[in-house]
């Protein structure tokens, strides 16, 4: 039984800056074949498939995200942390304090669950705000986008209307010259 010949598989992934670039490579490598020839004489071919990120995880809106979400969680983190060492070292600070009253005691343990508390709401609301302004910036890019897309269809219609416009008056003067021939 002869031996499967199996072709050359890799992937090559490539990010443009310009669009121009993009499509220019979309339509040369479109279909081509790659071709290597060995000392041997052997020639091996590899099929070209070309696609384009179809999911925009390379989309400049996408990488943007990533950044800020990274940003946030590594600020978070070092709060997280720098608070944690304030509470062990407020923790420290009660144990080698001589023992005071209970009332004392039973204030500082009410102190330090209100500052917990205050601590988690405002770690909710740094992620409503951050949450809040993703969102503002979708907003704001989609409705441009709308307007963008209504303005082209506006003018393509007004195109459209133009040339409807001078394909009546043309038929509308081919009838004249018709009715003045007659």
């Amino acid at each position: 039984m002869p031996a499967q010949v199996q072709e050359p598989f890799f992937e090559a992934y490539v990010q443009f800056k310009e669009y121009a670039g993009f499509v220019n490579a979309m339509t040369t490598l479109g279909g081509k074949v790659l071709v290597q020839k060995q000392p041997a004489g052997v020639i091996r071919e590899a099929k070209v498939k070309v696609d384009f990120d179809r999911s925009g995880h390379l989309s400049h809106r996408k990488i943007t995200q990533r950044s800020i979400k990274h940003s946030l969680i590594e600020s978070q983190m070092a709060l997280d942390k720098e608070k944690e060492k304030e509470r062990a070292e407020n923790e420290e600070n009660l144990r080698t304090e001589p023992e005071e009253d209970d009332e004392a005691r039973k204030r500082k343990e009410q102190l330090t669950r209100q500052l917990i508390r205050a601590e988690k709401r405002q770690k909710m609301e740094f992620q409503k705000n951050y949450e809040q302004v993703l969102r503002t910036k979708l907003a704001k890019k989609l409705t441009k986008r709308v307007r963008q897309e209504q303005e082209k269809v506006i003018r393509d219609r007004e195109r459209g209307a133009i040339a409807l416009m001078r394909y009546i008056s043309m038929l509308h003067n081919v009838r004249l010259q018709r009715f003045i021939l007659i």
